[in-house]
């Protein structure tokens, strides 16, 4: 909203802060999540959100990986139909020391965090396109 009288740059210094407001916001929402949940995984996501947000890491990274992780399904699908790993009592001592105890397991996660990774990866790119839309505004 720009009253009348205002410049430009006041303008774009108001939308900054308000777009730092917003990122503030996400953030202790995040950390909300993070230490009512108390798991490790939360906290990576957490975690690579505020990161890609803040422009600490490109969003194209977290979009990488959830399209690493996609392409990975048809993999894993076909591993658990095949299965014979799941036979070896050495392989399920070991699985089972790491919380994987079926292939089922695993693909879900990967899927789950696919999903997540691109959305860190689209609101990355959302920020920063907002950021650089304020940017050459101000320019112009």
């Amino acid at each position: 909203m720009v009253i009348v009288g205002q410049s430009k740059a006041v303008t774009g210094i108001a939308n900054v802060i308000r777009l730092r407001k917003l990122v503030a916001v996400v953030v202790a929402v995040l950390l909300a999540y993070v230490v009512s949940h108390d798991s490790a995984g939360a906290a990576l996501l957490c975690g690579a959100l505020a990161a890609s947000m803040c422009g600490l890491v490109d969003p194209r990274l977290s979009i990488a990986i959830g399209l690493f992780f996609l392409a990975s399904y048809p993999i894993l699908v076909e591993a658990e139909s095949v299965a014979w790993l799941q036979q070896s009592s050495l392989v399920n001592y070991y699985a089972a020391n790491i919380g994987i105890y079926s292939m089922k397991n695993v693909i879900d996660t990967m899927l789950a965090w696919a999903f997540y990774f691109l959305v860190i990866g689209l609101l990355g790119q959302l920020v920063r396109y907002l950021v650089y839309r304020e940017k050459s505004f101000n320019n112009a």
